[in-house]
This record gives C-alpha cells, sequence and structure tokens, in this order.
C-alpha cells in the first residue's frame, strides 16, 4: 500500500519567554498513513495532534526530523492542490456568504467557473447547508461553521482529506453527516487523515488508529488487531441460585447486582471464576439465564494506552501539593519555624562562642518538629476531606485505582515536606554562613548537616506514610493520636528495650519488646547530636538508615491500600 503520509522522528519544542523553559509538543514521532484508508490521530488535549497536523501543512516548522505528503515535502506548496484541510474550531471571512465562502476557495484551486457552481451545489446538499447558502458566515452557529468548513475541505475533491476534531460542535445529526461523508470519500478511493476525542464515532469508522500522548505514538494498528481477544469482563445472569452460593461468588466477582429473582455477576478474569459459577449453576440447581463477554472498546484501549498508572498518580500528587501549598495553616508553619530559627541567632549571640552549635541544633529540630507537624495534621485529612467533601466520589468514578488515588496523595503530601523541608536548610545555611567567620576550632560550614537534613526528611517520609495508613481507616482525631504515638514510642525505642530488661512484669515486658520490633526506630535518623558536635556520620550508615526507612514506608503504603480497596463509601 502505498503511503500518503509520512512522519519521521518529528519533534517540535515551543521556549516560553519567561523560564526559557524547552516544552516538547511533538516528540520524536513516527508514523504513516496508507493509501485509501480511513485512519484515525487519537489522543487527549495537548498530546501535539493539533501541532502535527500544522506541521504537514507549513503553518509550523519542525525543529526536527521530516514529514511527507503524497510524497512531497510538507514545506512544499505543489501537493496542496491535492490535499483538503479542515482545522480545529475554524475562523472564516464572516462578511461572505456560505456559497460565497466555497466560490472563493475554489478560485484558490484554480477551478473553471462552471465546476465551482457545480461542485458548491454538491457541496451544500451534501452537508446539509442549502438553507444557509445565502447567508452571512457571522450569522452561522458553530455547527454550520463546522459543515461549511467540511465543505470548503472537499472544493477542490482532494486525495487525501485531513480533518481536525470534524464532529467538534455538531449536533448528533451533523455528526453522523460527517461520518457517512467520510466513509463516502473511502468508497471513492480517498484517503482520510482526522483528530478526533469522540472514540466512538472513531471506532465506528476508522480502518486504522494511532494514539499520541506528550507527543509520542504509544499505540497504533488496525482496529481488529488492538480490540481482538480483548474481553474486558464476563457477564453472567443467573437464578435459582442457593443463598451461600450467591454469597460464595459475590466475593470472588468484580460487581454483584441482585434484581428480583436474578442475580448478575462481573468477573475480570473471565475464565476459573467463570467456569466455577458454571459448573456449581448445574451441581446446586440454579439456571444461566445469560452469558456474556465484553470485549474491550477502543475507549478502553485508549484509556489504558494514555492514561497509564504512573500519570494518575502524579496528576493526584501534583493536585495534592498545589492544595497544600495554598492552605494558610501551612504557610503559618513555615513562617513560625523560620521565626524560631532566627530567635535562635539571638541565642547565639548571647552564648559566647557557641553561636554556630546553637544555630545548628535548634535548626535541626525546627525542620523535624515543624515538618512534623505538617506531617500529622495534613496527612490525617488525606483522604478525610475527600470523604467528608464527597469529590471522592467523582474521583474514584473515573479510571484511576484506589491504589493510585492514595500513593498520588502520599506524594503530594511528600513533596509539600520537601519543599518545607528545602526553605528551611537554605535559611539554616543562610545563618550558617554568616557566623562561620566566628569559628575558632572548625573552619568553614560543617557540611555533615546536610547528612542530617536528609535523614530528617526520610524520617518526615515515614511518618507521612504512617499518618496516610491510619487515615485509610479512622477518624483524623484518632489518626493523630496513633501517629503521634507511633513517633514518640519510635524516639524512645532503645528507652523502651530498656524498660522491658528491667522490668519483672512479665506483660509490659513483651508488650515493650513487641512495640520495639514492630514499630519503627526513628532513633536511626536522629543524628542532630553528632553533627552538632562535628562527629562524622558514614556514609555506611548513612545508606542503611535510608533502606530502612525506605522498607518501612512500602510497607505501610502497602497495608494502607489494602485497607482502602476493601473500604465502603456510602
Amino acid at each position: 500500500m502505498n503511503e500518503v503520509i509520512r512522519i519521521e522522528n518529528l519533534s517540535k519544542v515551543f521556549v516560553s519567554h519567561w523560564r526559557r523553559r524547552k516544552v516538547f509538543a511533538v516528540d520524536g514521532l513516527n508514523l504513516a498513513v496508507g493509501e485509501g484508508e480511513i485512519c484515525g490521530f487519537l489522543g487527549p488535549n495537548g498530546a501535539g495532534k493539533t501541532t502535527t497536523l500544522k506541521i504537514l501543512f507549513g503553518l509550523l516548522a519542525p525543529t526536527s526530523g521530516r514529514a511527507t505528503i503524497l510524497g512531497c515535502d510538507s514545506r512544499e506548496i505543489g501537493f496542496r492542490q491535492e490535499v483538503g484541510f479542515l482545522p480545529e474550531t475554524p475562523y472564516f471571512y464572516d462578511f461572505l456568504t456560505g456559497e460565497e465562502f466555497l466560490d472563493f476557495y475554489g478560485r484558490l484551486f484554480g477551478l473553471p467557473s462552471r465546476v465551482r457552481e457545480e461542485r458548491i451545489a454538491d457541496l451544500l446538499r451534501l452537508v446539509g447547508m442549502e438553507h444557509a447558502a445565502g447567508l452571512s458566515l457571522r450569522k452561522y452557529s458553530k455547527g454550520m461553521l463546522q459543515r461549511i468548513g467540511m465543505a470548503q475541505a472537499l472544493i477542490n475533491d482532494p486525495q487525501l482529506l485531513v480533518l481536525d476534531e470534524p464532529q467538534s460542535g455538531l449536533d448528533p445529526i451533523g455528526r453522523k453527516q460527517i461520518r457517512d461523508l467520510i466513509l463516502e470519500m473511502k468508497s471513492r478511493g480517498k484517503t482520510v487523515f482526522f483528530s478526533s476525542h469522540i472514540l466512538s464515532d472513531a471506532e465506528m469508522i476508522c480502518d486504522r488508529v494511532l494514539i499520541i500522548n506528550r507527543g509520542k505514538l504509544v499505540a497504533t494498528g488496525r482496529l481488529d488487531d488492538l480490540l481482538e481477544a480483548r474481553v474486558s469482563v464476563v457477564e453472567v445472569r443467573v437464578e435459582g441460585l442457593p443463598g451461600s452460593t450467591m454469597e460464595e461468588f459475590r466475593s470472588r466477582a468484580a460487581s454483584f447486582i441482585e434484581s428480583g429473582e436474578q442475580v448478575q455477576f462481573l468477573f475480570d478474569d473471565g475464565g476459573e471464576h467463570v467456569h466455577e459459577l458454571l459448573r456449581r449453576i448445574t451441581s446446586d440447581g440454579g439456571r444461566l439465564v445469560s452469558l456474556v463477554p465484553q470485549r474491550e472498546t477502543l475507549e478502553d484501549v485508549f484509556l489504558r494506552e494514555v492514561e497509564g498508572g504512573g500519570v494518575k498518580v502524579r496528576a493526584v500528587a501534583w493536585n495534592t501539593f498545589r492544595e497544600a501549598i495554598r492552605d494558610k495553616i501551612l504557610y503559618n508553619l513555615v513562617f513560625f519555624a523560620l521565626l524560631i530559627m532566627g530567635i535562635s541567632t539571638y541565642l547565639g549571640d548571647l552564648a559566647l562562642g557557641k553561636s554556630i552549635k546553637i544555630i545548628q541544633d535548634v535548626g535541626l529540630a525546627s525542620m523535624s518538629v515543624f515538618g512534623l507537624l505538617i506531617a500529622i495534621f495534613v496527612g490525617i485529612g488525606l483522604v478525610y476531606k475527600e470523604i467528608q467533601r464527597r469529590t471522592i466520589y467523582t474521583l474514584l468514578a473515573k479510571p484511576i485505582s484506589r491504589g493510585q488515588f492514595l500513593v498520588g496523595k502520599y506524594f503530594g503530601l511528600v513533596m509539600t515536606i520537601t519543599l518545607n523541608v528545602l526553605v528551611m536548610s537554605v535559611v539554616l545555611f543562610i545563618l550558617l554562613f554568616l557566623y562561620a567567620d566566628s569559628v575558632i576550632a572548625h573552619s568553614g560550614v560543617n557540611w555533615e548537616i546536610g547528612k542530617a537534613i536528609f535523614l530528617i526528611l526520610v524520617e518526615l517520609m515515614l511518618i507521612t506514610a504512617v499518618a496516610v495508613f491510619f487515615s485509610t481507616f479512622s477518624t483524623p482525631t484518632l489518626s493523630a493520636m496513633f501517629t503521634l504515638g507511633v513517633y514518640l514510642i519510635g524516639r524512645f525505642s532503645s528507652d523502651l528495650v530498656a524498660l522491658s530488661e528491667r522490668s519483672e512484669n512479665v506483660v509490659l515486658k513483651y508488650v515493650t519488646l513487641v512495640l520495639h520490633y514492630l514499630l519503627p526506630n526513628l532513633e536511626k535518623f536522629n543524628v542532630r547530636g553528632l553533627v552538632v558536635h562535628w562527629v562524622p556520620i558514614s556514609n555506611s550508615y548513612m545508606i542503611w538508615s535510608t533502606l530502612y526507612g525506605l522498607a518501612y514506608i512500602v510497607f505501610l503504603l502497602t497495608m494502607a491500600v489494602f485497607v482502602f480497596q476493601r473500604r465502603e463509601f456510602k
């Protein structure tokens, strides 16, 4: 099959004038469109569809790569005689009537007068606009402009028709007319390449689809290949089953609906559970009403390829971060922490020769304490707020798992705490630089303080995971109490061991030992005393302490997801 469009390693980079930040609208894109096919170009808003189409018609110059249409470079003009194009949300000369508008474009293609007259009449009838032929375009509705725009794309009887969101703004009748028109073009041997977000229409008419996300091609293929053998769920409808059997399979099904005497099960796997249920229907005297394997739709393929799990987690994390930094309580905490650090310089002036030590001690303590307050009092409300505001219903109704939602919330709060620690670290180092010349025994700034700050951050990440875990099944008040209890026990872990060794009460001895081994030992992250006295922290200690903290974080988040997946929202 001959290729009418070919794109090779195409990239388009936009640079913002303010921060000089590079944005890849199209990033190393490769695709081809064959002659005589209807090819859908799908992707979310901002994926790079319109940018790609603009490059094809020379409206934008590519940063790198190459695009050809009908064998010609996209920057040439000659091939456009054989191509029709409808841009997204087109703007036309509003002082022209519909008939004058089409005549103008016919003239641009050099069509003779008689050909123009015949073709304009045919096209107006084809797009259902005969009644508005003499009406000026300024009086057209959005749907009418879309239809007249389709007519202008066909005025030259093109070999290739390129449409950017052709069904945008149309009513159901108009959309059907456009679908029929595209199919008519194919029957005439034309090639149609169109972008769309109306996936049901694309599924009805496309021979092949290309799915783009963030400027990259993430999936391509014929619809039969993309959709075949992908059974998303199996629906089984039965009646006459004993109650015990229904309860047994209710726990295995993804969905369970009881309607009168009939029961409907939905199974995700479509295999083992379905076969077992069919066997039990026969043995328990039930009756199978229907069994329907539901094939995956183009929309399912689109969502799977475009909205990967990592993207969803990042979206939730970013939204949580934005919400947290706009919270006045957070600003008050950061301001108060910086104020405490500022006071430490005054105390250092009073304690002759000990200014650096006091600034380090108070600065690190402020990071730990105020980071703890943020972790607890923001973390405990992460889930509770979503439930109270009822945003949880719309969030979990989207194609996002509960695990992705919870992990995203966690990372959003970690981003907030990290920003808080970074701000306080910058202030601390500025103060240390200002007072460094007063140090007698040691010259310069004690850079080991950076290791102490890192371990404080790991500790706060762990405490955040604790707060998130408790927030999945308890109220904010109880979550705060439980989290604070874990923090205090973790900070006095060695004292628990000493208490166990001295205690004569057997129950107390074993309880303290269980708490010591079960709860995280937060003393591993507290090196403030060593750093203040210029004692170096070994790299091996840093590595093992970090791994210890990450292991607990993974365990806590896993338990939180396990609990949250089983929670019901009434």
